[in-house]
């Protein structure tokens, strides 16, 4: 007999665009220290930061 499985985790996690605003989008005048900030996920994590209002201190190398 087959057991009924929950959805994976993402599948469950997702959220579309008519959905409450999660962490990233609340952080309007907030400080963040990103490091690696030059290159790879660090940069692309500033960029996304800056664009939602967030004020940042950005180290690398």
């Amino acid at each position: 007999m087959a057991r009924s499985l929950p959805p994976p985790a993402a599948a469950r996690h997702r959220r579309g665009p008519c959905q409450t605003p999660g962490p990233m989008e609340q952080l309007q005048g907030r400080v963040a220290v990103v490091t690696g900030a030059g290159s790879g996920i660090g940069r692309a994590t500033s960029v996304a930061l800056a664009a939602r209002g967030c004020r940042l201190a950005l180290v690398d190398r």
